[in-house]
This record gives structure tokens, C-alpha cells and sequence, in this order.
């Protein structure tokens, strides 16, 4: 049974007495302890039987109404017995109830606009990396290349390469970085046969690794 929050579901069950004798029964929820403390119940009731006790005389069919509502979103579990007097001899399974609360996501349209914007930032971004890349070639004498090994130069560029990211400098973000760029270097020399030096100029983003990794075939699958 799938539900929005507060809101009702049901699900129904029918029972045949296939006997000669009339049965008296009762609907009991099984209950059952907390074996996993993070999975420890909060004891709200998220289930009912409708009219749970009655009799079933021979060849008569009854369906069984159960309903699921909960004020918390998840999924919850339960499990119900048929209990009868007098015992039948084929007892009916277990009856295992299934119930989701879902709620409404009210941060798609913000999700939309963020990635709308990410993808105007980083053409924006791409573009004055072309730009220097053109000034760089066409500028007399050459400038020498920013050494994004020295901590302080990295931090510039990582910062305002990934603003919009929410992203700031660290030590342990930066060697992580080149480190994550060594092993990639590795898998593709061996799935591509060549240096990734030769098709691969970092630009100090974490898109451009990101896209980088989406290129690589994981050797372990």
C-alpha cells in the first residue's frame, strides 16, 4: 500500500471457510521483537483490520479490509494472523502488510534552476579558459605556465574554478585531487594505450574530473 503522508490506503483480503463447521475468528497482529537497535519501533500504529472478529459459517467468503496511513515517511512492515476457534486444520499464512508513506518533493523546480545555472557557470568558465589558452599562444614573450603544484596557486584557481560548487581549498582536497588523478592516469594508459597527459589538460575544476571518470571503464566490473 503506497500513501502520502496522513493520507489512507487500503488493501483487502478474502477468507473462504472450505469446512462443514462454523469458525469463529479474530484478526492479531503479530508482534515481534527489536532485533536491530536502529530499526527500533516507534510504536505508532500504522495499520488497522476492519472488523477483525466475526464468525464464517461453512462455505461462506468474507473479504477483510486492512488500511495503512502513517504521519512519518518510509516504508513500514507488519505482519498478521488469523486466529480461529475452533483450530482449523489448514491454517492460512502469515499475512505480511506492506505499507509506504511518501511526500511531495517540493525541491524539484530549485533542482532544475540550480543545474540550468551550473551549466551557463561552467560554458562561462570554459570559455575564459579558452581565452587564456588563446592569449597564452598568441603573447609575446610566452607566459610561463601557472604551477598548480604550489599549494598557494592551486587554492586561487580551485576557489574560483569551483565557487559555485560550494567548494574550498584544503591541503588533504588538493593531494587528494592529484592522487585521484594518478589512478585515473593509470586506467587509461591501459584501457586507451596512450599518456592522459595527451588528451587531458586539468583546468583546477571538479566537473572536468568528473567527466573524466564518466570516460573510464571501471577494470573491476
Amino acid at each position: 500500500m503506497i500513501a502520502p503522508k496522513n493520507q489512507i490506503q487500503q488493501d483487502s483480503v478474502v477468507v473462504k471457510n472450505i469446512g462443514s463447521t462454523t469458525v469463529s475468528y479474530e484478526w492479531q497482529k503479530n508482534h515481534r521483537g527489536d532485533f536491530i537497535p536502529s530499526k527500533k519501533s516507534d510504536f505508532a500504529q500504522r495499520f488497522w483490520c476492519h472488523y477483525p472478529r466475526a464468525i464464517l459459517k461453512p462455505g461462506e467468503s468474507k473479504m477483510f479490509t486492512f488500511s495503512f496511513a502513517s504521519e512519518k515517511v518510509g516504508m513500514f512492515k507488519e505482519e498478521w494472523e488469523l486466529w480461529t476457534e475452533p483450530l482449523v486444520l489448514n491454517r492460512l499464512p502469515i499475512l505480511e502488510l506492506c505499507g509506504i508513506s511518501t511526500e511531495e518533493d517540493k525541491l524539484t523546480k530549485a533542482r532544475e534552476q540550480f543545474w540550468d545555472q551550473f551549466d551557463t557557470d561552467f560554458m562561462a568558465v570554459d570559455a575564459l579558459e579558452n581565452v587564456e589558452g588563446m592569449v597564452d599562444v598568441v603573447r609575446t614573450p610566452l607566459k610561463a605556465p601557472k604551477n598548480y603544484l604550489d599549494p598557494e596557486t592551486f587554492k586561487e584557481a580551485f576557489e574560483l574554478r569551483n565557487r559555485d560548487m560550494g567548494v574550498y581549498f584544503t591541503q588533504p582536497t588538493m593531494d587528494a585531487c592529484y592522487e585521484l588523478l594518478g589512478d585515473i592516469a593509470t586506467i587509461w594508459k591501459r584501457q586507451e594505450r596512450e599518456d592522459l597527459d595527451d588528451v587531458f589538460t586539468w583546468g583546477i575544476t571538479l566537473v572536468e574530473i568528473e567527466h573524466l571518470i564518466l570516460k573510464i571503464k571501471n577494470p573491476y566490473t
